[in-house]
């Protein structure tokens, strides 16, 4: 709930492995709203997570290696622009007390997910789908790096970032960043300041 900025719900049973390494999986994951309309924001078909047995017993466990399979993501911008999307916690802290957790996250990495964006005020509707590729994120105050691609319209769309500061970006600041969006029609690059 603290990473996602709604509520999240887990329909299916927690499994436990610990061969090879320590893995955690959750099954037929949700997150909603918490404006009280319980709207569906994103639901994942599994997650896994490993993760170190002497921090889960230490009291301080940390997952790493995330794998999303299936996610579907629905972003809509209402008629008075926000978003359906509230803006997690962890992104109101100041970038120095966030910068003392550095909070490692490993790799995400995501398997054929679905990104549908509703535009209510101009009333279109797009949808990626056959999402996959890995975001690397290590830490709070570690470049954060996504390599993604998926399918929009028949087209098979690649598209990379690179963040040296992603607590200014993903805050709305300014920060350095490198972006690309390939496809058969169009290639797309920047590489300077942007929020």
């Amino acid at each position: 709930d603290a990473w996602s900025g709604g509520k999240s719900r887990i329909a299916g049973n927690p499994e436990i492995s610990f061969w090879p390494e320590p893995t955690l999986t959750l099954r037929s994951a949700t997150i909603e709203t918490t404006d009280g309309s319980s709207r569906k924001l994103a639901h994942i078909g599994s997650i896994t997570a490993t993760f170190s047995l002497f921090s889960a017993i230490d009291g301080t466990p940390a997952l790493h290696d995330v794998r999303l399979v299936e996610p579907v993501v629905t972003l809509e911008r209402r008629t008075d622009g926000t978003l359906n999307w509230q803006r997690p916690h962890w992104l109101n802290t100041p970038d120095v007390q966030a910068a003392d957790k550095d909070t490692p996250f490993g790799d995400i990495t995501v398997e054929n997910g679905r990104l549908q964006i509703i535009d209510l005020v101009t009333n279109q509707t797009r949808e990626f789908s056959g999402i996959s590729g890995t975001v690397s994120w290590p830490s709070f105050t570690k470049q954060l790096s996504a390599r993604l691609s998926g399918t929009l319209a028949g087209q098979v769309v690649a598209w990379t970032l690179e963040c040296n500061e992603p607590l200014m970006l993903l805050t709305g600041r300014n920060a350095a960043l490198k972006t690309s969006l390939s496809s058969a029609a169009l290639n797309l690059s920047f590489e300077g300041n942007g929020n």
